[in-house]
Formats: structure tokens, C-alpha cells, sequence
């Protein structure tokens, strides 16, 4: 049991430092979704289903994030991000989408931050006696909402930013489909998630051997003194 006890910070820190770069990625990534427009040739019906002339001419590299969006660099040769100018109108879903976002990176971090803090409190201590034990259950409540947050800024697939985003001037039909950041989130949910559910299980095992000898030796004895 000691042994098991002991793998729970390790795993879930792993798990909750790579859905932590994860959702940064996702956040301030310029690249959340993109964008696919049909070909004017295919359209016009120039180029039908004549291999990979066609699907390059039916796609581009319009990509779009929650704070920047992606466009080419005619000085550098290169496609670089770029914030959304004031005059761009964010919808409520938009809006929440970048809250949501925020307030995941905050509590991944206050997660991450607070382990650090109580291992340094505990790798100082001088005896035993003074260190202290991780508090799993907070933890376990920080990750697990870490990735209900998460989870719902994919609402950013259903504002304006996907559905009508005027930066490209789309006027054709366009497909708004997942790109990096988009797939960042969904793996960042499910590693929140599993830190989540092994501090919250794993709450129950913190207890220190000696302490719990410790408990152990005082109910013997509350019993003993009853007897008697």
C-alpha cells in the first residue's frame, strides 16, 4: 500500500504538467482550427476527383487561435501569428472560450505551484514530524475542475471565430476544422482528468505509516482504559 501511495504524486504531476503545456499550446496558439475552402476549379468542376491537384487546390493555410490568428509573412516567408485587431467582434462563446482557457491555466498552474511549494516546505524540514502531507483531495478537486474548464472552451467551435471569421474574408462555403490547438485541448482533457482521478482515489492513502501507528496505538489504548 506504501508503494502505491507513493505513485500517486509522480503520476499524476506527469499527467498534469503535460495537460498543462498542452492547454497553454491550446490557448495562445494561433492555430486552434482552420479553415477549408473548396477550389474555384472544383467549383467549376475543372479539376474532378483528379488526385492530389485537387485536394491541393482545396485547401489553405487559414488558421485561426482564441487570441491570434495566423497569416503569411510577405517579409520573412513565413506564416507568423498575429493578435485579432480591435475591430473584430467576439461573440459570448467566443468570449467564454478565452475565460475558460484562462481560468484552466490558472488552476493547472495554482496545482503545480502548491506541490512545489509543500515539497520544498517538506524537503527543508528538520525532523519528520514537521513535514507535512500533500493535500491530494484539493488537488484531485483542482485538476478534475481544471478539466471541466477545459472542456467547455471548445465552445470556441461554435462562435463567430469558427462559424464566421472575418479576418479571411471566406466568402465561399468553408469548413471550420480542428487543428493543433483544437487536438491540444481534447488530449489535455483527458490527461486533467486522469491526475484527477488518481489524487482524488489516491486521497485516502495519504496517511503517514507512522501517524497511522500512531492512531492505531491510541484507539488500543482508549479500548484497554474502557476494559479496565
Amino acid at each position: 500500500m506504501a508503494i502505491k501511495t507513493k505513485c500517486i504524486l509522480p503520476i499524476s504531476i506527469l499527467f498534469a504538467t503535460l495537460a498543462f503545456s498542452l492547454s497553454c499550446i491550446a490557448a495562445f496558439g494561433c492555430n486552434f482550427v482552420k479553415f477549408v475552402t473548396p477550389s474555384l476549379h472544383l467549383v467549376r468542376g475543372s479539376y474532378r476527383n483528379t488526385g492530389s491537384i485537387a485536394r491541393i487546390l482545396s485547401t489553405n493555410h487559414n488558421q485561426s487561435g482564441l487570441w491570434s490568428y495566423e497569416w503569411w509573412d510577405s517579409t520573412n516567408q513565413q506564416y507568423t501569428c498575429h493578435p485579432y485587431p480591435y475591430t473584430v467582434e467576439l461573440d459570448a462563446k467566443w468570449k467564454a472560450s478565452r475565460v475558460l482557457s484562462t481560468i484552466t491555466i490558472f488552476l493547472g498552474g495554482l496545482y503545480l505551484l502548491s506541490f512545489l511549494i509543500y515539497t520544498a516546505m517538506n524537503f527543508c524540514a528538520l525532523s519528520p514530524q514537521r513535514r507535512k502531507q500533500h493535500p491530494y483531495q484539493v488537488y484531485g478537486t483542482i485538476c478534475l475542475a481544471a478539466c471541466v474548464c477545459q472542456t467547455f472552451s471548445l465552445v470556441f467551435l461554435q462562435s463567430n471565430g469558427c462559424q464566421d471569421n472575418v479576418i479571411f474574408n471566406l466568402m465561399r462555403n468553408h469548413n471550420c476544422q480542428l487543428s493543433t490547438g483544437a487536438k491540444c485541448t481534447y488530449a489535455a482533457m483527458c490527461f486533467w482528468f486522469v491526475a484527477g482521478v488518481v489524487l482524488t482515489l489516491g486521497a485516502s492513502e495519504n496517511i503517514d505509516p507512522g501517524e497511522r501507528g500512531e492512531e492505531d496505538a491510541n484507539l488500543e489504548e482508549s479500548l484497554l482504559q474502557e476494559v479496565v
